[in-house]
């Protein structure tokens, strides 16, 4: 069953497919969007309020080409989501006393 996640306007799909198990999901991510918007600001939180699912979505995808040398440089594209994956999050070594940044 092929399948795709995010799709900017200018991109064609990247398409996967799996055998007898889909990568991507096209539904079913209300439980966990609404646990997500949990831990948003609470500035964002109005904003996400009345949206109960991610799925048909329109989005601005920000990438920072090199945030070594030019962090404020970054550049947009607009998207629709199609579906959802869950995913691990990276585990980082990290020095004893550094903070680490949980990824949704």
């Amino acid at each position: 069953i092929p399948s795709h996640a995010i799709v900017a306007e200018d991109e064609e799909p990247e398409v996967t497919a799996s055998i007898g198990k889909t990568d991507f999901f096209s539904s079913g991510d209300e439980e966990l969007f609404c646990k997500e918007k949990e831990n948003v600001s609470k500035e964002d939180s109005s904003l996400l309020k009345e949206i109960s699912s991610a799925i048909g979505s329109r989005i601005r995808l920000r990438r920072i080409p090199d945030p070594d040398r030019a962090p404020d440089v970054a550049e947009y594209s607009m998207a629709t989501v199609t579906g959802w994956k869950m995913a691990n999050a990276p585990q980082n070594d990290t020095l004893e006393g550094e903070a680490t940044e949980a990824i949704p």
